[in-house]
């Protein structure tokens, strides 16, 4: 039986199309909390990439980095960086209560006596 040998120039570590899209997701958040408004539409756009790509440099992280490299260690950097912006722009996004009526907090207040 031969053993397998991998041919040569065959690339290992995390692929780059990995780092665009977490780079993508990193921009479109920061750049959302820091806008004045946060329309919905916006939002969901948002949420949509930072879901995608959280959840495929966490996928690659896992697969490609079983020795700490300069390029595992930048994508665990970037994983920290996209997670802090889009958890800010979930913040952002998240949807206000409406205000309580005066009859409301009252009926509230009363619970808990």
């Amino acid at each position: 039986m031969a053993d397998f040998e991998p041919e040569e120039g065959v690339v290992t570590g995390v692929p780059l199309e990995v780092f665009a899209e977490g780079l993508q997701a990193r921009k479109a958040a920061r750049r959302l909390v820091k806008a004045d408004e946060a329309d919905e539409e916006r939002c969901k756009h948002t949420k949509m990439l930072c879901e995608g790509a959280f959840r495929n440099m966490r996928d690659s992280y896992l697969a490609d980095c079983r020795e700490q490299t300069q390029r595992c260690n930048r994508l665990r950097d970037l994983m920290d960086e996209c997670q802090m912006a889009c958890e800010a722009v979930f913040a952002k996004c998240r949807k206000k209560p409406a205000p309580a009526s005066l009859w409301q907090k009252i009926a509230e207040m009363r619970g808990q006596w």
